[in-house]
C-alpha cells in the first residue's frame, strides 16, 4: 500500500473550513490544529497558500521559507495575516 504526500491529496473539509474562517473580517483569531506532525502541517499549508505567512519552526514537513523559532521576537508588535508554530 502507498502513501500518497499530504499535500499531493485534496483538501480535507478541515482545511476548507479553516480557510473560510480566515476569510471574515479581520480580528485576532487562533486556531489550533492537532494531530501528527505531518498532518497539521499539510493542513497549514493547504489553508493558508494564498495568505502571507510566518513559520516558526524548521521541521522536516515545514516549508523552504519557514524561520528558526528564535526569529519570532522580531515579528513582535508587526501586524501579520498568519503565524504557524
Amino acid at each position: 500500500m502507498g502513501h500518497d504526500s499530504p499535500l499531493s491529496q485534496p483538501a480535507p473539509p478541515v482545511a476548507t473550513n479553516l480557510a473560510a474562517l480566515a476569510t471574515r473580517p479581520r480580528h485576532r483569531s487562533l486556531r489550533v490544529l492537532a494531530g501528527e506532525q505531518a498532518w497539521c502541517c499539510a493542513q497549514a499549508q493547504v489553508t493558508l497558500q494564498n495568505w502571507p505567512v510566518v513559520w516558526l519552526g524548521t521541521g522536516p514537513h515545514a516549508p523552504a521559507t519557514a524561520k528558526p523559532v528564535s526569529a519570532a521576537q522580531g515579528y513582535l508588535g508587526q501586524e501579520l495575516d498568519a503565524v504557524v508554530f
